[in-house]
């Protein structure tokens, strides 16, 4: 027989039980929840020990690379302490690659043939232009950069066409040319004219490293540049 005492007691360990049963679920909770931040935890560790060690490498690289310059600078005041200014100014020369982008044209006039595959309007025929040729312009002809007269001849459908030398292998071509003002093996300025154009047929200007053309366009600063809409296949 079950008594109102016994009823309270078995009413008082099933209430008992469940808030256990709820206190433990949150327990587990709190458990799973820390145990969660304790791998985070050891995640962040595990980054910055990863960061720590790639920060080390870069300023061991920095200073290698600082150890690198300072005995390079060194090296050219070694090598600079008996040098007269002419000899410095050659020393400390920008090379042409330097300003690639930046060179002024060569001729004051609009390029009419792009660079690349040209398709002939008459024929459609498709040929390689190696450079860019300009309006028919009676003007001045000057050196993109500074360089040297390394060749000054005759090409048989280019007329007189002069290479001059910027150095590191960098070359600038100028064809259909009418009259000289320099002669090979002169030494040129940037900017400095050297021929003249009489307006009969349009210069032809090339850019060459080594014996490969390259696109004139992305050595002339667009801003000097001027180029006619053309017919190219790119």
């Amino acid at each position: 027989i079950v008594t109102d005492n016994d009823y309270k007691l078995i009413k008082s360990y099933k209430e008992n039980v469940a808030t256990y049963t709820v206190q433990k679920e949150k327990l587990k909770a709190q458990v799973e929840r820390l145990v969660g931040i304790e791998k985070r935890i050891k995640k962040q560790e595990g980054l910055l020990a990863v960061q720590q060690q790639s920060k080390s490498m870069i300023v061991s690289e920095l200073d290698r690379k600082r150890s690198a310059n300072l005995d390079q600078i060194k090296s050219i005041r070694k090598k600079t302490a008996g040098m007269n200014d002419e000899d410095m100014d050659v020393l400390l020369r920008p090379s042409i690659y330097e300003q690639k982008g930046m060179l002024t044209p060569p001729i004051a006039s609009t390029v009419v043939q792009d660079f690349g595959l040209i398709t002939e309007e008459k024929y459609k025929i498709k040929y390689s232009h190696k450079g860019w040729t300009y309006a028919s312009i009676a003007a001045p002809i000057a050196s993109i950069f500074d360089g040297t007269i390394a060749k000054s001849l005759s090409v048989p459908g280019y007329g007189t066409t002069v290479v001059i030398d910027h150095g590191d292998h960098y070359y600038s071509v100028y064809s259909h040319i009418s009259h000289m003002r320099a002669n090979q093996g002169d030494t040129i300025k940037k900017g400095q004219s050297f021929a003249e154009s009489d307006g009969s047929k349009g210069l032809y200007f090339e850019i060459r490293h080594f014996s490969e053309p390259e696109n004139p366009a992305l050595w002339i600063s667009s801003q000097n540049a001027t180029t006619a809409s053309v017919d190219t296949v790119k």
